[in-house]
């Protein structure tokens, strides 16, 4: 065994007995943390943490280990103070729509211990995460069937925030009537615009008006209230069961594979992730767009998706969403030095694991 391989063993040794001592130190900060809870005592303690560096500080041997260790100190301080944190509060997560909503159906399944909070448009969820109304939100990015939704890329463009995590959910579409209502009898039909196109197939074979509404579970909500059986509803089994309407006809999908992906947004930006995602808006010229992939490409990554999207400001140019497959940390930040040289604009959407 070489010199530095019996070091090494050495620190391995000293790094299991600081484990040891992290999850017992950690388990006094949830002593400490159900006490504050109990007693509403405050989880920051300025005074006690300076405390804490100078005294630890004055007693260290070796005096060039000083600044390393406050930095330590201070660190361990931060991870204790983020776990109590995390004791203290129940997590707040926003969605679009009213309960029986897919966005709230996807917040439940990704959030199950968490509390959710409806809101009415998709702006209103970027804007309470970005105020720090809440600490997530859920919004649909695309579908098999019925492709992007349009509004969330041009808010996500738009607005300073991240990309945190997504992921898919089966999505079965469902005519909702009220009981005891036939076919026939009806002559409306509402849901959102995206569930209207993923159920296209099924309406062509019926005379009848579609009526767009700002989600499934609201359009059942209105065909609920109405008790009106010419009018039906386009959305899920358990929106059914809420508001008291029949399934008439189940999985009116156009597609058997209708999955909806979703992704969770933060201010949060992560350090990992299989995938990420970015802005780019380029001038309209001849080659522009192709030079944007070819940078990619040559930086060893992947592009599994490309989507545009008109710029509000700019008549007839555009900003295109590039999804990227690799890890961030290897060139990404080199990667988004060089497309700045080539766009008008470059943003950072997120990095993430897809799953």
């Amino acid at each position: 065994m070489s010199v530095i391989e019996e070091y090494r063993r050495k620190i391995d040794k000293i790094d299991d007995e600081m484990r040891i001592l992290f999850e017992q130190r950690m388990k006094f900060v949830e002593i400490i943390a159900e006490y504050k809870k109990e007693k509403g005592i405050n989880i920051l303690n300025k005074n006690r943490e300076d405390e804490v560096i100078r005294k630890n500080a004055s007693n260290l041997t070796n005096p060039n280990f000083k600044k390393y260790y406050i930095n330590y100190i201070k660190n361990i301080m931060s991870i204790s103070k983020s776990y109590q944190e995390e004791l203290f509060s129940t997590t707040l997560v926003g969605y679009q729509g009213v309960e029986g909503a897919f966005s709230q159906i996807a917040a439940k399944e990704f959030f199950p211990n968490d509390k959710l909070i409806s809101y009415k448009t998709f702006l209103d969820v970027f804007t309470a995460i970005e105020q720090g109304a809440i600490k997530y939100g859920i919004v649909p990015l695309e579908n098999t069937s019925s492709g992007d939704i349009g509004g969330v890329l041009d808010l996500m463009f738009e607005n300073n925030l991240y990309i945190y995590a997504s992921f898919s959910l089966s999505v079965n579409q469902n005519l909702l009537v009220i009981p005891g209502t036939k076919l026939d009898d009806i002559k409306e039909i509402y849901s959102h615009e995206q569930a209207l196109a993923q159920v296209e197939s099924f309406l062509k074979g019926l005379n009848v008006l579609q009526i767009p509404c700002a989600n499934t579970a609201i359009a059942a909500q209105l065909v609920a209230e109405s008790k009106d059986k010419s009018k039906a509803a386009i959305a899920s089994i358990d929106t059914a069961a809420l508001y008291n309407l029949e399934v008439l006809i189940s999985n009116v999908n156009t597609s058997n594979n209708n999955i909806t992906r979703f992704v969770v947004l933060s201010k949060e930006l992560n350090n990992v992730g299989n995938h990420f995602s970015i802005c780019v808006s380029i001038k309209n010229e001849v080659g522009s767009l192709l030079k944007i992939i070819q940078l990619v490409s040559s930086y060893g990554y992947n592009m599994t998706k490309i989507s545009s999207r008109p710029l509000k400001t700019v008549n007839f140019e555009y900003f295109f969403v590039l999804e990227i497959q690799g890890d961030y940390s290897t060139k990404g930040v080199e990667l988004m030095k060089e497309l700045n040289k080539k766009a008008s604009k470059v943003k950072l959407l997120g990095i993430y694991d897809r799953t």
